[in-house]
């Protein structure tokens, strides 16, 4: 996704005293090809249009370094199954593992299957749970936009928060 499309280096040979790398053969699928191309042209069109909302003020916001690749780590930790299943059709080799060609949605998987954040697949009191320790701003977000419909039980709910909150800061 971040590289280009091309081949892998199989060695460095000495040329005309410089390093040259000598790559493997290489073929390109047209389905990987384009599927990358509409990714890169993608992320481009995202960030002309970031550009163009925040014009002159885009020095004006503030962020790190480290926070740009935020989202595409995201993307790769949480992502959805649908959302990885675009990448099925991608192969690379894997000669410093198993020694043969594996398709990158199955390494992806078993790469971030340890990790529980794929929530539509946990149930309703796991996800709360997970929610509550990882991330309790969207805890509340899901919680309010569930109980909209029941105000007095939502008041109830955000006491009980509050009030756990408050224990929790106390015994801390």
């Amino acid at each position: 996704m971040i590289s280009e499309d091309g081949p892998s280096c199989n060695k460095l040979v000495e040329k005309n005293g410089k390093i040259v790398p000598v790559f493997k053969k290489y073929e390109s699928d047209y389905i990987q090809s384009y599927i990358l191309y509409e990714l890169h042209t993608s992320a481009i069109q995202f960030v002309e249009d970031v550009l163009k909302i925040f014009r002159e003020d885009i020095f004006l916001l503030n962020y790190r370094k480290t926070d740009a690749s935020l989202p595409f780590e995201y993307y790769l930790h949480c992502s959805k199954s649908i959302d990885r299943n675009l990448f099925s059709s991608f192969l690379f080799e894997d000669d410093m593992g198993i020694g043969r060609d594996i398709s990158v949605l199955n390494f992806w998987n078993s790469q971030t299957g340890n990790i529980s954040c794929n929530l539509e697949s946990m149930g309703k009191w796991k996800k709360g749970f997970y929610l509550l320790i990882m991330d309790r701003r969207l805890l509340k977000i899901k919680v309010k936009h569930k109980f909209s419909t029941h105000p007095r039980l939502l008041k109830l709910l955000g006491g009980g928060y509050k009030m756990g909150r408050w224990v929790y800061r106390k015994v801390k």
